[in-house]
């Protein structure tokens, strides 16, 4: 039996969304995003760490945008260096300059702290991650794109996981490796 490696899930996920059309990626993630917004876990939340959608990630704007609506803390992730990013406040799409990797990123202002959100005020179950990712398997395995940077931000952390995925990025198992950290919500399409 040949083994998989994560560059081989990488490359034939990336093909796939990649050749999603606008059209396409504007259902699903209305779709994806719909379902969030009913969970529980997200009307609980006080502060949701998004991200910025590129390369045909499941567009979670729509969340980011319903989070600031109703008063929760909403940061976006900026790149500081390899493996090392932290959580800004977003302020919406047109606060956001392209950073590293051509990715729309925050200003550094107003850094999410995760030690002082999290110290005896009994939020970290008020704190919701939606985490992007390149495949994902049944037992909540992520493939990221390779950097790093979630599971280096994520691995002192105890934060609520929840990936935004289209079904094709569901694959029969995810090569890990020691540092690698599970998704606690898998959200797709239905």
């Amino acid at each position: 039996m040949v083994e998989v490696t994560k560059e081989d899930i990488r490359k034939r996920i990336l093909s796939i969304r990649t050749s999603l059309g606008e059209q396409t990626i504007e259902e699903y993630s209305e779709n994806i995003c719909n379902q969030i917004l009913e969970l529980n876990y997200y009307k609980k939340a006080e502060i949701v760490l998004g991200y910025i959608p590129t390369r045909g990630e499941v567009n979670i704007i729509p969340i980011l945008e319903d989070a600031r609506g109703k008063g929760k803390k909403v940061y976006v992730p900026k790149v500081l260096g390899k493996r090392k990013m932290e959580f800004y406040f977003y302020a919406g799409m047109g606060s956001l300059k392209r950073g590293k990797f051509g990715i729309l990123e925050p200003e550094e202002i107003d850094k999410f702290d995760y030690e002082c959100n999290n110290q005896g005020s009994g939020l970290s179950n008020k704190i919701l991650m939606l985490i992007p990712g390149v495949a994902f398997d049944k037992n909540n395995n992520r493939l990221g794109y390779g950097g790093g940077f979630y599971d280096t931000y994520l691995a002192d952390k105890d934060i609520l996981t929840i990936a935004p995925v289209y079904d094709f990025q569901l694959v029969e198992n995810v090569p890990i490796e020691k540092n690698d950290k599970k998704i606690c919500k898998i959200i797709k399409t239905v």
